[in-house]
């Protein structure tokens, strides 16, 4: 009997062991917890992504690499979300949100009402937070706070240590523009037509201005200008100190897509299906027309914009005069932007894949989240997080141990 005891001990001992070492592998191999790191006065980094489309002009996309070969690594499941004024149950995460990462911990709002906060590596749900509507406005971290909009027609702002509410403004609208903090100023649109420029610190207005028609698009910021666009088709350039319009654009239609500026160059997408290439003054350079609309942001690198479009066409433009390069066909509507990292671009569809094209147009691998996409993914240390509307936030990458394996 006392050897069988000793020998059972034995086993357990080794069990508990091994997992640990397995836990700890998982960590070392391409999973640490990594500290990452803000500009200064601002809610960007330059080793994560911790506000909508990465920094201030719309252009950072991830760190790492796109896997070649992915699987899921874990999914979570929100709740439901039931409005009985539309009589419609909402889940998952909708456009255009998009997650932010900080110091191993992922942030999600979703349209059941709550932002989430997971560990970033097994998925493990650290807390959430209720509000009183949809969450579809993207997450902006702002050294030790978090803020966001909601469907409730509030901004909020919390404590990213104990979540406690530090400030919530109150707007006459929902809140789906996402927040951008450039130089000690916050910048958001709201839909009951106005761009807000905040202090962060506060929640104190330091100007208001209003535009034409609803915002959902999210503000650009790049030294003395930011921009915004409307519901009733107009892109506006304010003085990002004062708020005084320095001109505006005629897009022709509701422009919720958000604006990216990329070498002196300023690019976004309409509904009626065009996307424009525009000087910082606002003068046109060239424009390009899909067969549907346009709501995703572009996404750029080096003399290529990719985009998606409801006509089922994810694009590849040149640059310099907005000729298509090549286009992929999927099987349904594109709404969220794409990313692109390295030589790889990958972007979710409302046919429930995520696909990845390289950037030549030739289809990678495409992972299947069985639920439409609206959202759009974000890519950190290699880890490719992305939620879908049929109530799974998921991280998908490669096995760090079954480096063959096929999704």
């Amino acid at each position: 009997m006392k050897h069988k005891l000793v020998f059972f001990s034995f086993i357990l001992f080794f069990l508990l062991y091994h997992c640990a070492t397995i836990e700890k592998g998982m960590l070392d191999r391409d999973w640490s917890i990594r500290k990452n790191t803000q500009i200064k006065n601002c809610s960007f980094s330059s080793n994560t992504i911790t506000m909508w489309r990465g920094n201030n002009t719309h252009s950072f996309y991830g760190t790492g690499s796109i896997p070649e070969k992915p699987k899921k690594l874990w999914k979570f499941r929100t709740a439901q979300y039931y409005e009985r004024s539309k009589d419609r149950t909402w889940e998952g995460t909708g456009w255009s949100g998009q997650m932010s990462l900080f110091d191993g911990y992922l942030y999600a709002g979703a349209v059941d009402s709550y932002l989430y906060c997971f560990n970033c590596h097994t998925g493990k749900l650290m807390w959430k937070y209720k509000v009183k509507n949809s969450i579809k406005s993207s997450v902006c971290l702002y050294q030790d706070k978090i803020i966001f909009g909601t469907r409730d027609n509030h901004i909020y702002c919390l404590n990213r240590t104990n979540q406690k509410l530090i400030w919530k403004k109150k707007t006459n609208g929902d809140v789906d523009s996402s927040a951008c903090v450039y130089q000690n100023k916050l910048y958001i649109g709201t839909e009951d037509g106005r761009i807000l420029c905040l202090d962060p610190e506060t929640g104190k207005i330091i100007w208001k201005k209003h535009t034409e028609g609803s915002v959902e698009s999210s503000p650009t910021v790049l030294s003395n200008i930011v921009l915004i666009s409307s519901f009733k088709g107009f892109l506006y350039c304010f003085d990002k100190d004062n708020g005084k319009l320095n001109w505006k654009f005629n897009t022709g239609d509701d422009t919720d897509s958000s604006t990216v500026i990329y070498k002196g160059k300023i690019y976004l997408g309409c509904e009626n299906g065009k996307v424009y290439c525009l000087t910082l003054k606002g003068k046109k350079v060239w424009e390009f027309k899909a067969l549907k609309g346009v709501w995703g942001t572009p996404a750029l690198k080096d003399d290529r914009l990719f985009v998606g479009s409801d006509d089922k066409y994810f694009y590849c433009l040149n640059t310099a005069n907005g000729d298509v390069i090549w286009k992929f066909k999927a099987k349904d509507g594109i709404w969220g932007s794409a990313n692109v990292v390295g030589e790889k671009v990958i972007f979710g569809c409302m046919d429930g894949y995520l696909y990845c094209l390289d950037i030549n147009g030739k289809l990678k691998w495409k992972f299947n989240t069985k639920g439409a996409i609206f959202s759009s993914p974000i890519i950190v240390d290699s880890v490719i997080y992305i939620g879908s509307r049929n109530g799974y936030i998921w991280a998908i990458g490669e096995d760090p141990y079954k480096k063959d394996s096929v999704n």
